[in-house]
């Protein structure tokens, strides 16, 4: 079980992460951080990071948000079929 649920909307994580006192937050972000990873989850991983990134108010590099925004659609969903992986 996840400490934070990363299966939801990133704006309602943003909400939990909100209610959470700053100690607790820091763990339990760690765990389920940790649990994603486990699990082999990019997903989660991608939504928790996410809503981390608008709960701190911290703003992405330009350079940053181009390099994840390919590599997002690079790895984005495969075709019905497509079994391959990606060399990253």
């Amino acid at each position: 079980m996840y400490a934070i649920n990363p299966f939801r909307p990133v704006y309602q994580i943003v909400e939990d992460l909100h209610s959470r006192a700053a100690h607790d937050l820091t763990i339990q972000l760690g765990l389920s951080i940790s649990r994603a990873v486990f699990e082999e989850r990019p997903d989660a991983l991608l939504a928790l990071s996410l809503a981390y990134c608008i709960f701190s108010g911290q703003r992405l590099d330009g350079a940053a948000l181009a390099d994840m925004l390919e590599v997002m659609i690079e790895c984005g969903p495969q075709k019905k079929g497509e079994g391959g992986q990606s060399s990253h």
